[in-house]
């Protein structure tokens, strides 16, 4: 998939869990393309693997989603009001092959 905004670093543990970090904070003109984008990546992993959850619990992967705008107030993906200013998102994904398999 190719990604515009999101640019991820790697890590692996030892027991082979892959981690993938991305943190953006884009000029407030590409705020709903940054948005957009990481929804559109989330929307393919789940179809691809199933819902994001615990790895210890049988999910293929995990992430954990923060996103805030200027003033430090939290946001979510899934906000429906108009985005006009910076905001900064970070996004890490976790899981094994199947993961590396979708992010490559």
């Amino acid at each position: 998939m190719y990604l515009q905004f999101l640019e991820f670093d790697q890590s692996e543990d030892s027991d082979g869990l892959r981690t993938w970090d991305a943190l953006a904070n884009p000029a407030a003109v590409h705020t709903t393309a940054l948005l957009a984008e990481t929804a559109a990546l989330v929307q393919h992993l789940t179809q691809q693997l199933g819902p994001a959850g615990p790895i210890d619990e049988g999910h293929h992967w995990d992430m954990d989603l923060l996103i805030h705008d200027e003033a430090g107030q939290p946001l979510t993906l899934e906000a429906n009001a108009p985005l006009c200013g910076r905001i900064t998102l970070a996004l890490s994904l976790s899981g094994g092959a199947e993961l590396a398999q979708q992010l490559l």
